[in-house]
């Protein structure tokens, strides 16, 4: 079996993601996620930043060849998110009732369950320090899940600076990779990338990739950045995971 390196793996597990109106399927929202196999099911995970626009229906690129002169493109529904609700310990059912009524700070996640696993090609690829073979797209597993740590690197693959040449949108495909882990604020991990941030531009569009280790573990899901500073923040994947399991027990999955 071929090895697979950390960076190699960066690339393969990420999938761009579109939002577009499902009358005129022309991509206006570029985002990243991933697929996550999961108690012995598949699911689709990115954050909820990129799929809050209720107009747009959420598509998966899958690089297939062109079908009657149009990209095929994966349709995908069923997402799951939270709010986080600000409730006291001791407080009483009507004071909860109001709450949830309100509604709380919308969780940046985000997760849908896959009947089957779509088929999504990965493009050869050529980096100045790798190359990526023609082939499919790779799922993460969740026993690969893992805490960062101050000694490894951390990394994660996108596509930025989406434009339109006419009918042709043009992608640039970005590897962020050399992170090294700064620390945790709440639910997120911050990371410090190699250099400063100097534009959002720089990274938009990779919400929602998985952050791998230099070992291939998955720590978190890329979800904000703060420009004219080095801090990339992800989401924490055992967090992530902690919700996955409350909507799978409660069957709302």
């Amino acid at each position: 079996m071929k090895e697979v390196y950390s960076e190699e793996l960066m690339v393969l597990s990420s999938i761009q993601l579109f939002g577009a109106d499902p009358n005129y399927i022309k991509p206006e929202l570029f985002g990243t996620g991933f697929i996550l196999n999961h108690r012995e099911n598949f699911y689709f995970i990115s954050v909820f930043h990129n799929i809050k626009y209720r107009d747009l229906a959420i598509y998966l690129e899958t690089n297939l060849p062109p079908e009657n002169g149009t990209v095929p493109l994966i349709p995908i529904g069923g997402f799951m998110y939270f709010d986080l609700l600000k409730v006291a310990e001791d407080a009483n059912a009507s004071e909860l009732v109001a709450e949830l009524e309100k509604g709380g700070e919308r969780i940046d996640i985000t997760f849908a369950k896959l009947d089957k696993l779509p088929e999504l090609l990965q493009p050869e690829m050529n980096f100045t320090f790798m190359k990526i073979e023609k082939g499919g797209k790779v799922y993460l597993k969740s026993e690969s899940i893992t805490e960062p740590n101050k000694s490894e690197t951390y990394g994660f693959y996108g596509k930025i600076k989406h434009e339109y040449d006419g009918v042709y949108l043009k992608m640039t495909p970005t590897l962020k990779n050399n992170l090294t882990y700064h620390n945790k604020s709440d639910k997120f991990y911050r990371f410090k990338a190699p250099k400063l941030i100097q534009s959002k531009e720089e990274y938009e569009g990779c919400s929602g990739a998985p952050i791998l280790d230099s070992n291939g573990g998955l720590v978190g899901v890329a979800c904000k950045i703060k420009t004219k500073t080095k801090l990339v923040y992800g989401f924490s994947i055992k967090e992530c995971l902690r919700l996955l399991n409350i909507s799978i027990d409660s069957n709302q999955i």
